[in-house]
């Protein structure tokens, strides 16, 4: 008898273990495509803000959008919607470093958070996101990127990055932007 409740109390702290565990994987992770959230967001920027301080090793946010996703839901229905969604934070895992970290920002925006890298590296790596995005999904997405800072809050450098995106949208979309105060070269 003692040897079966102490296995039974074995066995609920294990499943109490599992269980905290899927529900902080669960707290940070979008639940769709399994991308981290804002939540993880916040937490890894804040981390990278730190390391630039110490190493001035620069960073940078990219910021996507799938072009015309409503009209995409509305020609195929909200589950096409959603694995297309699925196919899109795929492709963006694959294109990112272990180091870097990729988003579910909202709807159908997404945030690379990129570590290591300046404005070519970042104009780079949008650009050939946009190219295999539209090569093996058949869709375009518009992009708006931003470097850090010194001292940048992240709204702060989300807003920048944000303002690029939208300007590529109204430039025809399919588009890398980079904040008006970034320069290649």
């Amino acid at each position: 008898e003692l040897l079966e409740s102490l296995g039974r109390q074995i066995g609920m702290a294990l499943e109490n273990i599992r269980l905290f565990e899927e529900t902080r994987v669960l707290s940070l992770h979008d639940p769709l495509t399994g991308l981290a959230n804002r939540r993880h967001l916040e937490i890894a920027y804040s981390n990278l803000q730190a390391r630039t301080s110490r190493s001035q090793q620069p960073f940078g946010l990219i910021l996507l959008d799938i072009d015309h996703f409503k009209r995409f839901n509305d020609t195929y229905g909200h589950p096409e919607g959603d694995q297309l969604l699925i196919r899109v934070a795929e492709q963006l895992r694959q294109c990112l470093r272990s180091t870097d970290l990729a988003v579910r920002f909202g709807g159908e925006e997404f945030m690379l958070l990129v570590a290591d890298s300046q404005t070519e590296q970042l104009f780079a790596l949008a650009d050939r996101i946009r190219n295999l995005l539209q090569q093996d999904l058949a869709i375009t997405a518009s992009f708006g990127l931003a470097c850090y800072q010194a001292d940048e809050t992240l709204s702060q450098m989300t807003e920048r990055a944000d303002e690029a995106l939208y300007r590529a949208k109204h430039a025809g979309r399919n588009r890398v932007m980079l904040a008006q105060e970034e320069v290649i070269g």
